[in-house]
């Protein structure tokens, strides 16, 4: 079996490690995993005491088949040049960082090197995870990394230049989905005088049935919204100032992202 190493565990390591890990796509004896902060990885060994924490950042290189980088954009490059020597070439490197192209990678690397843009939301089963592959990857490699994420989320192969442009809707989307959330959360509190939590609970009820019903494309949006809104009511109203203002929110806020790129 092949064996899997982890250099970091953010937020968005973390995500990645422990939905393989739930779904079984890996086992935890083939793990390796390192973080420069060890007490980040207390709760990782607790639930699976076999994955093994490593001190030493070039163990991990020099045993592993599949390489997940999982640090920071500003460490991705000097981490590989300093773990370089101790890659073997047949080593798959995989970063989950979106700042850091194949060709920088490939530049410190002589083997296959593939891009995956995971999604936070991932650990819950669902989510689209991105993937995209160097020229070094031969296909049975690249089939072996997506069926590693199929099993925790839906995945999209994708040529690198078209990772940009669906960021925003895939990996960005949650904290962005999360921001809107808390706002009408907050306004919605404001309105009835009902407590925070009870308008939260209210809400994400609302939300996840009203989600489940376009996922299933038993109804457009469109659709909901005039089955929803009575002529001259409520709801009407309501989306008439979403209408006016929304549409410019909404570009701004893609705007903003991607000129951080």
């Amino acid at each position: 079996m092949k064996r899997y190493g982890f250099i970091g565990y953010g937020n968005m390591g973390r995500a990645v490690l422990l939905s393989l890990l739930g779904k079984d796509s890996i086992a935890p004896d083939k793990v390796m995993v390192y973080n420069r902060t060890p007490d980040r990885l207390k709760e990782l060994s607790a639930s699976y005491p076999d994955v093994v924490i490593a001190s030493d950042p070039p163990k991990i290189a020099r045993a592993s088949d599949v390489l997940f980088l999982c640090t920071d954009s500003s460490a991705v490059l000097s981490v590989l040049e300093d773990l370089s020597p101790y890659i073997d070439m047949r080593t798959h490197v995989v970063s989950i960082n979106g700042g850091i192209s194949i060709e920088e990678i490939e530049a410190r690397h002589n083997g296959p090197v593939s891009r995956v843009i995971p999604t936070i939301i991932m650990t819950s089963g669902h989510g689209l995870t991105l993937i995209t592959h160097g020229c070094r990857v031969p296909l049975a490699m690249q089939m072996d990394l997506q069926a590693l994420f199929q099993r925790c989320s839906k995945v999209k192969v994708l040529a690198e230049d078209d990772l940009v442009r669906y960021t925003d809707l895939t990996s960005c989307a949650p904290g962005l989905l999360a921001m809107m959330v808390e706002a009408f959360v907050q306004a919605g509190a404001r309105s009835s005088g009902l407590p925070l939590k009870e308008v939260q609970e209210v809400l994400l009820e609302t939300l996840v049935g009203t989600a489940s019903i376009l996922a299933k494309g038993s109804e457009s949006t469109h659709g909901l919204m005039e089955k929803v809104a009575t002529k001259g009511g409520i709801t009407e109203k309501g989306l008439r100032v979403l209408e006016m203002e929304l549409p410019s929110t909404f570009d701004h806020m893609f705007e903003a992202t991607r000129k951080a790129r």
